[in-house]
């Protein structure tokens, strides 16, 4: 019987081939946080830490933004859990001040787009070699099965492959550039055309929007 596992994280990487390519034999079991084996890369962390240095100025402005917005919606915390409830954000919904709480986080999404592009353009160039990586470990440790670790009541640490896909990654992109090509888009679509239907962008993941749960930026 062949074995499937999709991993659909971000960049929606199939992991199907490598896993249905396991020796048949095996009884092996692993966990793996496939996004946690990317970012910890030399080449990630690395280019990273340019993007952090290049837009140091809008990540500071960023945390300004995020404390605007807390501030914003302090006054809507009726019972003090630093959290915005489903009757609580009615309520801020409802107030004069709600346009001043969306325009705050469209600020934060716009200042933060530059900086999730060049994210996202790092982690693709990474994790377009995870296939090869998970292989690798695969035939290295006779795995039949791979699972997610937060599908996991109890594991050892011998069981979580997740260094030992990093350290392939490392070997297969050592370096990995921080700035996009004008025309590259998540998901390797190039730029629309001037004149165009724009494509959907991907969200900014300084804070996530004011639309229930916590509080932007906590």
């Amino acid at each position: 019987m062949k074995t499937k596992f999709t991993y659909l994280g971000l960049g929606a990487i199939a992991l199907t081939a490598a896993l249905a390519a396991a020796p048949a034999q095996a009884q092996t079991v692993a966990t793996a946080d496939f996004d946690g084996a990317v970012v910890k890369t030399k080449a990630f962390t690395t280019a990273n830490t340019t993007i952090t240095t290049t837009y140091k100025t809008q990540i500071t402005a960023i945390e300004g933004y995020q404390k605007e917005l807390q501030a914003l919606l302090a006054p809507f915390d009726t019972n003090k859990d630093n959290q915005i409830d489903d009757n609580e954000l009615r309520a801020a919904q409802a107030s004069p001040s709600w346009a001043t709480v969306v325009a705050k986080q469209q600020q934060i999404n716009t200042t933060q787009a530059p900086i999730s592009r060049a994210q996202a353009y790092v982690f693709e160039q990474v994790s377009a070699k995870l296939n090869q990586a998970v292989q690798a470990v695969i035939t290295a440790r006779g795995l039949s099965l791979i699972v997610k670790p937060d599908a996991v009541v109890w594991a050892n640490q011998v069981g979580n492959i997740t260094p030992a896909i990093t350290a392939e990654l490392d070997k297969l992109v050592p370096t990995a550039n921080a700035v996009p090509p004008a025309t590259w888009q998540p998901g390797g679509q190039p730029a629309p055309a001037t004149g165009a239907a724009p494509t959907t962008p991907a969200p900014a993941t300084a804070a996530p929007a004011p639309t229930g749960g916590k509080k932007p930026g906590r």
